[in-house]
């Protein structure tokens, strides 16, 4: 029996959809290897925000170093001003030259500011409500991530709040709880 069109619901979406993949005070982890691509994975979704956060612009990208050889975000899709801001751009990705020239005349979406802290001296005082928080290579919970996740992501309130790590379990209680 061959089913008829109106007996299957149509779940595909539009290019650019409402539905965010990462809803407003969400808290993820991202669990990978070294060099895996975890940053990489990270630029990408800032850099489409819209496709990821349902069209909600972040105010702003905040990366928390918790381990002090994490190398700094750069090369592909950051950029820094003349003034030494850093920024999460469009890096040039696509091939029709006329999409290019759109990106460069919208004026509405300009570049998301990146900021970057080590986790000795990040302080949740220093967020801006809507920003999308970073942790990058977390090995240790810091009081700081906890607060974080269990209060700031929906009080301050936070965009969304990433967990970035090479180990979810460890052979000490200082871990993941």
């Amino acid at each position: 029996m061959r089913a008829k069109q109106s007996d299957h619901h149509n779940f595909s979406l539009p290019l650019f959809s409402p539905v965010a993949i990462f809803p407003p005070c969400s808290t993820n982890v991202l669990i990978g290897t070294s060099n895996c691509g975890k940053s990489m994975l990270l630029k990408t979704i800032l850099k489409n925000y819209k496709y990821y956060f349902g069209g909600l612009r972040p105010s702003c990208a905040i990366v928390v170093y918790c381990n002090n050889k994490t190398p700094r975000w750069g090369g592909p899709g950051v950029g820094v001003t003349s003034s030494g801001t850093k920024f999460i751009h469009s890096d040039g990705d696509s091939d029709n030259e006329e999409e290019e020239e759109e990106e460069e005349e919208d004026d509405n979406d300009p570049p998301l500011e990146l900021e970057e802290y080590d986790i000795e001296e990040f302080d949740l005082d220093l967020v801006r409500p809507h920003a999308v928080l970073i942790y990058e290579d977390v090995s240790v919970v810091h009081s700081v991530i906890k607060q974080s996740v269990n209060v700031g992501a929906h009080h301050i309130p936070l965009q969304s709040v990433f967990l970035v790590t090479q180990n979810l379990t460890g052979g000490s209680d200082k871990h993941f709880e």
